[in-house]
């Protein structure tokens, strides 16, 4: 449900999300729902194992979200996907202040990032210009990068939470 709550548009995802995602969080204040709260608990489990391919970049936050690419972590051989604000380490504070739809950095299909945001954040033309932008007008699209086709099946739910989460001794006794 929660990746159909951040992947759909339709009436009922945006009507839901409008009431419980603030600046691609979840609210903190609790809300009377036979489901919201599953769906919350999922709701870093999604963010985090997701990116997003760019297209017209209306939905993706420049800052925040995982869009630009991916860097291998030394210390644990993974390869991991990071924001630009985990990248420059931008107190959330700051990343207030800056324009934060991507397609605020997109003129007529290619990128535009100003001299002045070049220097404060070294290397942000060369990390942005590594994606390519589409020609048309494509929507931005989300994908589990567990998955050869970016769709999260049941099927690659459960054995995503079956293989990344320690196994309990006593759970078979249940």
């Amino acid at each position: 449900m929660c990746w159909s709550l951040l992947q759909s548009d339709e009436l009922w995802a945006n009507i839901i999300r409008s009431r419980v995602i603030r600046d691609h969080r979840c609210i903190t204040h609790h809300i009377s729902s036979s489901i919201w709260s599953g769906v919350k608990a999922e709701f870093y489990v999604i963010k985090d194992n997701c990116s997003w391919n760019v297209g017209d970049g209306k939905q993706i936050n420049f800052w925040s979200d995982s869009w630009c690419g991916q860097v291998l972590v030394q210390t644990y051989n993974l390869v991991q996907s990071y924001n630009l604000a985990q990248t420059y380490n931008l107190p959330d504070h700051l990343v207030q202040l800056l324009p934060r739809k991507l397609d605020s950095y997109i003129t007529d299909h290619t990128w535009n990032i100003s001299e002045d945001l070049n220097q404060y954040f070294p290397n942000l033309r060369f990390l942005v210009s590594q994606v390519t932008l589409p020609s048309g007008n494509q929507r931005d699209k989300l994908v589990w990068k567990h998955s050869p086709k970016g769709d999260l099946t049941q099927k690659d739910a459960y054995a995503f939470k079956k293989y990344h989460f320690p196994k309990i001794k006593w759970a078979k006794l249940i």
